[in-house]
């Protein structure tokens, strides 16, 4: 006979559960596996924000990406760039200056919460890199895991 107590059951319970998950034993509903993808809601709303180009100009963040040698120091100021990370050409994003000057209107985002969410992309690291000639932390992706955002992007 078993001596198990409400808590023991709890976990042993869990187990069980986690081990017929892994074996295929359970099928969970989609809507518990799917997990949103909020890095990507992100990275729309960080293109889709506007940095001044000229006084009172303003373009958008993934038109002044596409013309990057005419609006870099623009795009840094803002905490964006395009830079190479482990040969590899990515987009680099500092998440205080973007937080600060990107998405200061939308309250859901803070810096800690833009570096982690960028993190989720695949191949991202948090890096040390130059912006403007400042050596400055930031989350770097690699284009190739973006190619849904940015086909025209050199």
């Amino acid at each position: 006979e078993y001596d198990f107590e409400g808590r023991d059951i709890d976990n042993f319970a869990y187990i069980l559960a986690l081990k017929g998950k892994l074996m295929g034993q359970i099928h969970l509903p989609d809507y518990l596996t799917e997990r949103e993808r909020d890095e990507e809601r992100l990275l729309e709303d960080i293109l889709d924000s506007v940095v001044e180009v000229e006084r009172g100009e303003k373009i958008l963040v993934a038109d002044a990406l596409k013309n990057y040698e005419m609006y870099s120091k623009q795009l840094a100021t803002a905490g964006i760039g395009l830079t190479e990370h482990k040969e590899k050409e990515g987009l680099f994003i500092v998440p205080s200056r973007v937080a600060r000057r990107l998405l200061r209107d939308i309250n859901i985002y803070d810096a800690d919460s833009i570096k982690s969410l960028l993190l989720y992309f695949e191949g991202s690291e948090f890096i040390q890199a130059r912006l403007k000639g400042d050596r400055v932390r930031g989350v770097f992706i690699p284009l190739e895991s973006l190619k849904s955002f940015f086909e025209d992007i050199e």
